[in-house]
């Protein structure tokens, strides 16, 4: 009697569990990932000058509607972390809704986590190409330091929203607080009183002004440490990046940031619906 208690107990139990994960695949987003229909395609070096989106140094929307905006982050398998290779097949890298089509050789890393899409992309000045079998090894992460020239964008995929409002506004707003000097290359610096007043500073911040605030460039730039210039923008709407390059690439700040905007606008494809 007892075992025939207990062999219908354990039957319930596992006719509970397979509802419950019948439920739980209904309740999950679907997530229509891009067919593997476009591994073979190359993109060209992109013409800095094509469009006055890059031009300008603006990234051309996406527009991914509130349903696409519920979907998952994906990155097309196998993931990879600092791994340089010189294969020009696309890697595709859908964030915030945004579908990325990346070749391989610009990527220094592309993973998922917390649900979350991570990508770097690695390339140098001023030809802002990807890596060949014949100078693989200049793109390699270990080499770092023995490289210049070099150009690094990151996605932020910590920021909830767009680099304006969570990082570039603060400094953009401190233009009305703090005195500027002018600067050269069409620059202005913000003199924060903390800050030492030398020809070598410790930190700078620059900005190029735009009549719309959202639009003005925001530049941090140290001359100890790594000796890096960092900027911040939107490569989609809801995908921030930081871009970054050795200090002494600073006079060429417009043609990095326009080769930057040229190169997000052209890896990104299209909205997914």
């Amino acid at each position: 009697m007892w075992g025939r208690k207990r062999l219908c107990l354990l039957l319930l139990c596992a006719l509970t569990t397979t509802f419950s994960l019948a439920r739980a695949a209904e309740l999950e987003p679907k997530v229509d990932h891009p067919q593997d229909d476009a591994k073979t395609e190359t993109i060209a070096t992109p013409d800095i000058f094509s469009d006055d989106s890059a031009r300008y140094g603006r990234t051309i929307e996406c527009s991914p509607s509130k349903d696409a905006l519920s979907l998952q982050d994906y990155v097309q398998p196998p993931q990879f972390f600092y791994d340089t290779s010189d294969s020009v097949k696309l890697v595709k890298i859908i964030a915030n809704g945004c579908l990325f089509l990346i070749p391989r050789n610009y990527l220094e890393y592309a993973t998922t986590h917390r649900g979350k899409v991570g990508f770097g992309i690695f390339t140098f000045f001023p030809d802002f190409k990807g890596a060949t079998s014949e100078n693989v090894d200049r793109y390699d992460f270990k080499n770092r330091s023995k490289v210049t020239s070099y150009v690094e964008i990151h996605s932020l995929s910590s920021y909830l929203t767009s680099s304006y409002l969570q990082s570039n506004k603060k400094f953009i707003d401190d233009i009305r607080k703090y005195p500027v000097k002018q600067y050269d290359y069409g620059l202005i610096r913000v003199m924060y009183p903390w800050e030492p007043v030398t020809d070598k500073y410790v930190y700078a911040t620059f900005i190029h002004p735009d009549p719309v605030a959202e639009n003005s460039l925001v530049l941090h730039c140290s001359e100890v440490d790594l000796q890096l210039c960092s900027v911040e923008i939107d490569a989609a709407p809801g995908v921030p990046v930081e871009y970054q390059y050795p200090i002494n690439l600073l006079p060429h700040w417009q043609e990095i940031n326009s080769h930057v905007v040229s190169l997000l606008n052209q890896f990104r494809k299209e909205s997914i619906r």
